[in-house]
């Protein structure tokens, strides 16, 4: 038979089902910013269409594109050259992919 431990806390004393409740009941209910925004835009992402959310996604890529090339002084051009090269690194080298690139 396999013997049970029980779960300390880390103050060494042992932890009950009653104290762990108790525990979680505290922080349990308290909504936090993060979880607001969290809501807000899963709200708002939910009410585009997939039109819009290819937009955004675009959009997004774009001004990454812009936030890179801006850190590393570089045309948005060289930037994007870069970050292609950059996804290259480490994969096998394909003859269609290299036709749609250049």
């Amino acid at each position: 038979m396999r013997q049970r431990t029980a779960k300390r806390r880390s103050n060494g004393r042992r932890l009950t089902a009653g104290s762990a409740r108790r525990a979680t009941d505290y922080t349990g209910n308290v909504r936090s910013v993060a979880d607001d925004s969290r809501d807000a835009t899963r709200r708002a992402d939910a009410a585009l269409t997939p039109e819009q959310r290819v937009e955004r996604a675009l959009a997004l890529g774009d001004d990454d594109l812009a936030v890179y090339a801006s850190a590393h002084a570089l045309a948005s051009e060289w930037a994007r050259r870069a970050l292609v090269r950059r996804r290259r690194v480490g994969r096998q080298p394909s003859a269609c992919v290299d036709g749609l690139n250049s």
